[in-house]
């Protein structure tokens, strides 16, 4: 696939993704988020990947969105602006929804929609001195496409507390909030990203993917209390699966060893 946005590489099991806008700190504008969409639409049907990582080249993950983009946005009449702004919602939901673990590598500063996009992920690691920021309403805005992803991790409370504001938190505001699942001193997030896939490794990779797909439909409401033939189902389909079998006899062999 052509991009000039992104870059990104594929290798036994592992897609890393690239921003390559780092003369703007990789910040999100129409041509960037096309591309996007169209490779996690690529991704959703590729079964031989089962990480996808994000991250930004140069000092930043992801600055926001571009303000010259929003700037020329504010020439533009309300349908037309719906219309792009519903194509940057519909790349963060593909990116939540992707089957794959997605992990953030989150570094610089990350503002706004850079926030979302991490906050998309089912991990993010952040470094200690990123400088974070809900800067939108700053600028007479609202972060609303973001806004599903973001309370989602870090809740109501602290989001009226940074959203309201737009005031600046780091790494480590991030991790006990909720935003981010590991801090990291400046410079350790290849470090921290090797042991989290090795952490990730050693269950069955299998049912940690159906895991994640089930956490987000009952997160999304698809899925209730109710739904108990549909979550028997899930359990009924995979304990008679391969890697279940393997995983379970190997495991009653060493308990059986062990007495």
């Amino acid at each position: 696939m052509d991009f000039q946005f992104i870059e990104f590489d594929s290798t036994s099991g592992v897609c890393r993704i690239t921003l390559n806008r780092p003369e703007k700190q990789n910040a999100l504008h129409a041509g960037l988020i096309e591309e996007l969409n169209r490779l996690f639409r690529q991704l959703d049907r590729d079964k031989s990947v089962q990480f996808v990582i994000i991250e930004g080249k140069g000092k930043s993950l992801c600055s926001g969105a571009d303000l010259e983009w929003f700037s020329e946005s504010t020439r533009l009449n309300e349908k037309t602006n719906k219309a792009q702004f519903e194509l940057l919602a519909k790349m963060l939901r593909k990116l939540y929804n992707l089957p794959q673990i997605t992990i953030a590598l989150a570094k610089g500063n990350l503002f706004g929609g850079g926030i979302g996009l991490a906050a998309a992920c089912d991990f993010v690691l952040v470094e200690e001195s990123a400088a974070m920021a809900f800067s939108e309403v700053r600028l007479g805005l609202v972060p609303a496409t973001i806004l599903p992803f973001v309370v989602g991790r870090m809740g109501r409370g602290d989001a009226r507390k940074l959203m309201l504001t737009g005031k600046y938190f780091n790494g480590k505001k991030a991790k006990e909030i909720g935003l981010a699942d590991f801090v990291l001193p400046d410079g350790q997030l290849e470090a921290g990203l090797v042991n989290l896939l090795a952490d990730l490794q050693k269950p069955a990779i299998g049912a940690v993917l159906d895991c994640k797909n089930l956490i987000n439909k009952v997160y999304s409401g698809e899925v209730g209390t109710n739904d108990y033939e549909r979550t028997a189902q899930v359990l009924s389909k995979r304990i008679t699966s391969v890697e279940a079998k393997d995983h379970i006899s190997s495991f009653l062999k060493k308990r059986m060893m062990q007495k």
